[in-house]
């Protein structure tokens, strides 16, 4: 008996198919894919960094739900793993770069912006001691509901100490966003927001790819440095060390050889130089 078909099925459209099909071969072909987070990213921000580059990365922003139907057909494993953390407002990044590398990018094209009322503050925001452009008016009493000291000098509401207006992870209030706005601080970065990369097998999070890399490399500097310097002391011969221990072990038998007035080629200069001196001081002794 023939199977009755479901009349509530509907057949998926071709579009839909051809999307997936795309987004699961950019996938199985590039070696490092990003999730960004779009939320709260302008449209414009978006194309502009897309602009510049564009020879580094291919974007795609596309339904969450075809992203997630490309991973989970993909016959790689590390896809069908990698779909977990397609949540939120999703875009994908594709590229040869290695994940830390993409990172750096990103954060290096990202640009400040003004905090907006009820934006969270990524970190402790001041408005610093010194002159206003502001003129004195009601610009005094917004000062005041944020507990910020003022003064008048030459005309103009000057800030009488460092205040700390709006506190890391706080939402910014209307007073605060618009007086940090018209001050001109701008601590916000608008940019792409990674949320979780995929280079081959490996899984990394955002927060493990923000290093300071000047900070990494001094580590990394002092390390080698600290490994050297014991291997050193420790007589531990490699390809770092080989040469600086030999050349330590020379200077140490000749300085040997000549306190003992052991005579070779190496050590017959400085042994006569220390003869014709003792030499010398005897005979300034006899002299006398």
């Amino acid at each position: 008996m023939a199977k009755k078909q479901n009349p509530k099925a509907r057949e998926v459209p071709d579009w839909k198919k051809e999307e997936v099909k795309k987004i699961r071969k950019l996938a199985e072909t590039y070696p490092t894919i990003a999730i960004i987070n779009l939320e709260s990213l302008p449209t414009k921000q978006l194309q502009v960094i897309k602009k510049k580059l564009k020879d580094k990365i291919v974007t795609k922003i596309t339904k969450k739900r075809f992203i997630k139907y490309a991973f989970e057909g993909s016959s790689q494993a590390r896809l069908k793993n990698f779909v977990k953390h397609v949540t939120g407002t999703p875009g994908l990044l594709f590229s040869k770069l290695g994940a830390f590398e993409l990172f750096k990018i990103l954060k290096e094209s990202r640009s400040s912006a003004p905090i907006k009322p009820g934006q969270i503050a990524p970190e402790d925001i001041w408005i610093p001691a010194g002159p206003t452009p502001f003129t004195p008016g009601p610009v005094i009493s917004d000062f005041g509901k944020l507990g910020v000291k003022t003064s008048v000098e030459g005309g103009k509401i000057a800030v009488k100490s460092d205040t700390l207006v709006v506190k890391k992870d706080a939402k910014a209030s209307f007073e605060a966003a618009s007086i940090l706005s018209r001050l001109g601080v701008e601590p916000m970065k608008i940019g792409i927001n990674l949320t979780y990369v995929l280079e081959n097998e490996e899984v990394y999070p955002a927060e493990v790819l923000d290093i300071d890399m000047n900070t990494y490399l001094a580590n990394l500097r002092k390390a080698y440095m600290d490994a050297f310097t014991l291997s050193l002391e420790l007589g531990i011969i490699n390809s770092e060390t080989v040469i600086h221990l030999i050349k330590k072990a020379f200077n140490e038998a000749k300085a040997l050889s000549v306190s003992q007035n052991i005579l070779t080629s190496e050590t017959a200069k400085e042994i006569i130089s220390k003869v014709e001196s003792q030499a010398k001081a005897l005979g300034e002794l006899i002299s006398k």
